[in-house]
């Protein structure tokens, strides 16, 4: 029997009947391209009346990626000491107190609150991206294909010697641990990009090869087509 090429839904069916090679899931969920996995081809990009355009950046990180949370919320507190309205006396860290004018209770101020180790984690993206990016290059303005989106953790203190090596030689060992890769990762990294490489990223329509693993330094690679 010669060789067959599926489709994406081929090999979801397939995976639901269990009739799948196992190897071939393996490989496909890897994220390797297309042309490396026996019997599985990937639908190409669409193709627009515009001009694909393609961008591959290596970013290096000073730390490992850093995932961005949902929006929290915290008590509003006063940033010196000082006092208050009716000659109350606070000290800086205090929660701010005021009386409600409809209920006439005190109540405290909710506020967002953002990290401040995310916020320097993308200036210092915003930062970088800018300096890797082609003279002339124009952002892209309508639609944006990632098409592999790596991010690489520093091997831990704690990895045996033979698994540290294999890291050095080369080897992709996955990182099984938080942060998650489905959403967070990516969030920080978007936000950094917003009108330097796109101009929402909501434009941002697929995404494949998409991994988290370990290597000899912590970066971002990523490599997208658009226009």
């Amino acid at each position: 029997m010669g060789n067959v090429n599926w489709t994406l839904d081929d090999i979801q069916k397939k995976i639901n009947k269990g009739t799948l090679p196992q190897q071939n899931i393996d490989l496909f969920s890897s994220g390797l391209p297309a042309s490396v996995i026996p019997g599985i081809t990937r639908p190409e990009l669409p193709v627009s009346n515009e001009q694909m355009r393609e961008l591959e950046l290596i970013i290096p990180l000073l730390t490992d990626p850093i995932p961005k949370q949902s929006t929290r919320m915290a008590v509003a507190r006063h940033q010196k000491d000082g006092w208050s309205p009716g000659g109350i006396e606070h000290k800086r860290g205090d929660v701010i107190i005021y009386r409600n004018k409809q209920t006439k209770h005190l109540d405290v101020i909710i506020q967002p609150y953002r990290d401040p180790k995310i916020t320097k984690y993308e200036k210092y993206l915003k930062e970088t991206i800018r300096g890797l990016l082609p003279l002339g290059f124009k952002i892209f303005e309508n639609k944006v294909y990632v098409t592999k989106l790596h991010f690489v953790f520093t091997i831990l203190e704690s990895f045996p010697q033979y698994k540290k090596k294999a890291i050095m030689e080369g080897k992709i060992i996955d990182k099984t641990t938080q942060p998650d890769l489905t959403d967070n990762l990516s969030k920080a990294l978007y936000d950094s990009m917003h009108e330097i490489i796109f101009l929402n990223d909501g434009i941002v329509c697929r995404e494949d090869g998409k991994m988290k693993y370990y290597g000899t330094k912590p970066m971002i690679l990523i490599n997208m087509k658009g226009y």
